[in-house]
C-alpha cells in the first residue's frame, strides 16, 4: 500500500535526521508519521511513533542544554516537545479505541433492531 510505504519513508527520514543530530527536524517528521497513523486509525503505528518519540526524547535529554531537552523546557516553563508528542499519541490511541467501541455498540444495536 502506498500510504504504508510513505509512513516507512517518513520514519526513515526521521532516523536520518536523528543520526545527523537534527532533532528539531526529526521531531517534525515524527509528528508527520503520527498524523499518518491517526488518519489511518492504525493503533500499532500510533504506538510505534509513541515509542520512537520516547526513545528520541531520552536521547535529547542526555544533553540538558539542548533546546528540546526536558531541562531546557523546564527553564522555559513549557512541556518538552518529544514528551508532548508521546502524550498526543496516547490521546490518539484513546480516541481511536473509543471510536471503535462506539462503532461496535452501534452495530450491536442495529443487529438487535433488525432481528
Amino acid at each position: 500500500m502506498v500510504s504504508e510505504t510513505m509512513f516507512d519513508r517518513v520514519l526513515a527520514l526521521n532516523r536520518e535526521a536523528v543520526t545527523a543530530g537534527q532533532f528539531e527536524v526529526a521531531y517534525h517528521l515524527l509528528a508527520a508519521a503520527l498524523e499518518w497513523a491517526h488518519a489511518m486509525r492504525d493503533l500499532d503505528r500510533v504506538q510505534q511513533v509513541a515509542a520512537v518519540a520516547k526513545q528520541q526524547g531520552d536521547i535529547v535529554d542526555a544533553d540538558p542544554n539542548h533546546p528540546l531537552s526536558t531541562g531546557s523546557a523546564n527553564v522555559r516553563g513549557t512541556i518538552p516537545l518529544y514528551r508532548s508528542l508521546t502524550s498526543t499519541a496516547q490521546g490518539i490511541r484513546a480516541g481511536i479505541n473509543a471510536e471503535r467501541v462506539i462503532e461496535q455498540h452501534r452495530h450491536e444495536r442495529l443487529r438487535r433492531t433488525w432481528r
